[in-house]
């Protein structure tokens, strides 16, 4: 009786560090699809679902449907060298901060404007041609797009960039 009760609390102990519990892990099962990769940005799709819709509340994204994506927003940097004046904007897609640097060999006074995409405007920041970097606060902006333009003293439109806010 003792030798049986020692063999099955040894069949249980081994059995029970061998047996695992169902994991859940992300599975995709549609009529088509695939995975593209660069070097820096993979996309994951797929086809079958003829509707997809998301939900975004505070820090969370539940999306609706079976191709549950990871999003993971690198940035990019958008640099433009024109007309004597070199713009570096950071990160685009912007999630809080937006940074705009300035060089130019000359010096003078340039207006950088950002507006929604309907045209209003949601904040305007004086910088300086020479050398300038300035930081724009979007956090409390709605996820979408905007407009940053960059005029000289004249109100002549020198650049503008399109800007994506996320979350």
């Amino acid at each position: 009786m003792k030798n049986t009760k020692e063999f099955l609390i040894l069949v249980f102990i081994i059995c029970s560090s061998i047996a695992s519990a169902q994991s859940l892990s992300p599975v995709i099962v549609s009529s088509g699809g695939g995975i593209g990769q660069t070097n820096n940005l993979i996309l994951d799709w797929t086809l079958g679902e003829t509707s997809v819709d998301y939900i975004s509340y505070q820090n969370r994204l539940i999306t609706e449907g079976f191709h549950q994506p990871s999003v993971l927003v690198l940035g990019v940097q958008n640099e433009i060298i024109e007309n004597g004046y070199h713009f570096l904007l950071s990160p685009n897609p912007v999630l809080s901060n937006l940074n705009v640097q300035i060089q130019s060999d000359e010096n003078s006074k340039l207006g950088i404007n950002l507006t929604d995409i309907n045209g209003k405007v949601i904040s305007v920041t004086m910088a300086n041609s020479k050398n300038d970097s300035k930081e724009i606060d979007m956090t409390s902006l709605e996820c979408g797009f905007y407009l940053l333009s960059i005029k000289n003293s004249d109100g002549i439109n020198l650049q503008t960039f399109k800007v994506l806010k996320i979350q």
